[in-house]
C-alpha cells in the first residue's frame, strides 16, 4: 500500500456535538433527562478519603494499610471522598439484606455480618453497611454494594445453611437478599 492509500483511510473524530447533528440528533437529545457527571481528579491521580482514609491511585481504592503508608510517603495527594463515603453520605444503597429467625444466635449473625463487610472493605472500600434495623424478628441490613449484600447472604449460608434467596432488580443496580432459618 503506498502513501495515498493510508492518508485517505484515516478516519476523522468529530466532537459530539457534531456527530450528534451529522446522525440525525440534535445536541439537545445527547443526554435525555440526565445530567453528565464528571469526576474529579488530582493532577497526580492520587486521592485520599477524608471520612475513613482509603486511597485512590489510578481510578482504584484500596484499604490495605502497608501499601497506603508507603503510597502517600511519595505522591501529591488531593483530599476528598471515597465512593463508599459519598454513597453513605447520599443514602445511595445499592443491596438490603432481610434475615429472618436468628434469635437463638442473633450475636453470632451479627459478628459474621460485621466479618463480611470488614473482608469486602478491605478488598473494596465503597462496600459498606449503612444500616442494621433489628425489628420483631428480622433484621434489615441496607448495604453500599449489591456485591456486599450478595456476599452477606452466602456466608450465613454457608455457615448457618437455612433458605437464601437472591432477588436482583430488573434494570437497576440493586439486590435484595432474602435469608432465613
Amino acid at each position: 500500500m503506498n502513501k495515498s492509500n493510508k492518508s485517505q483511510n484515516k478516519s476523522v473524530v468529530l466532537p459530539r456535538e457534531k456527530s450528534a447533528a451529522e446522525s440525525g440528533y440534535g445536541q439537545h437529545r445527547l443526554y435525555t433527562g440526565q445530567e453528565e457527571k464528571r469526576k474529579s481528579h488530582s493532577p497526580s491521580g492520587a486521592q485520599q478519603c477524608t471520612e475513613c482514609g482509603a486511597v485512590s491511585f489510578k481510578k482504584h481504592w484500596f484499604m490495605d494499610i502497608d501499601k497506603k503508608n508507603d503510597f502517600l510517603a511519595g505522591h501529591l495527594v488531593e483530599k476528598g471522598l471515597c465512593p463508599g463515603c459519598k454513597r453513605l453520605k447520599e443514602k445511595d444503597y445499592q443491596g438490603e439484606v432481610v434475615i429472618e429467625g436468628v434469635l437463638a444466635d442473633r450475636d453470632a449473625v451479627i459478628e459474621l455480618i460485621k466479618h463480611a463487610e470488614g473482608k469486602c472493605w478491605h478488598d473494596n472500600p465503597s462496600s459498606r453497611i449503612a444500616s442494621i434495623v433489628e425489628t420483631d424478628g428480622l433484621i434489615k441490613i441496607n448495604t453500599t454494594s449489591k456485591w456486599l449484600a450478595v456476599r452477606i447472604g452466602k456466608e450465613l449460608h454457608k455457615s448457618h445453611k437455612g433458605n437464601l434467596e437472591i432477588k436482583p432488580s430488573e434494570g437497576e443496580d440493586y439486590v435484595r437478599v432474602y435469608w432465613s432459618l
